[in-house]
């Protein structure tokens, strides 16, 4: 469990406790309960991002699967922990976050509501690039879903979090 940066301002509360990595396996058909048949994919590059605003972005996920599992890339939904174990039943579930107006899990990045300049964010769901321009400045937190697919059946999902900085650069 990890802390997301106060600053970011596309999620409420985003100063709370949050899962910035989980997983998760599914059952593979014909094989036994509970034995593990799959790695699930792994990133290859640290998720951080400083950008200058104003300049057309691609970010690559570099995901990656060892079994050679088909790969299928999402928007997710971030996440945090309830810390109180007092007043909280159960305790320790994760909720989602909520976005401040404009922004969802669909669509975590300034688009054309907010500066008519800007270019949404759209995520390939074959490479997972992340394509975007944005001339809004601020920190943002956007979640990519990797799904891994073995023979046709979803075998494991995995999840990270960007938090991703555009500010104004020197000429």
């Amino acid at each position: 469990m990890a802390f997301r940066n106060d600053q970011i301002i596309n999620l409420v509360d985003p100063g709370s406790q949050g899962t910035t990595f989980r997983a998760y396996m599914f059952p593979y058909e014909g094989m036994v309960a509970g034995a593990c048949i799959d790695s699930p994919p792994q990133f290859l590059e640290r998720p951080s991002s400083v950008i200058c605003a104003g300049n057309e972005v691609s970010l690559y996920q570099n995901a990656y699967d060892k079994d050679g599992d088909s790969l299928v890339y999402k928007w997710g939904k971030p996440l945090h922990w309830i810390e109180d174990w007092e007043t909280f039943d159960p305790p320790n579930i994760p909720r989602e976050l909520s976005f401040e107006e404009f922004y969802s899990y669909e669509n975590p990045l300034p688009g054309k509501e907010i500066d008519s300049r800007n270019e949404p964010a759209e995520l390939n769901p074959i490479n997972g690039r992340i394509t975007f321009n944005s001339f809004t400045t601020g920190s943002f937190a956007a979640t990519i879903e990797v799904e891994s697919w073995k023979s046709g059946q979803l075998v494991s999902k995995i999840y990270r979090e960007l938090q991703i900085v555009i500010f104004e650069c020197e000429p």
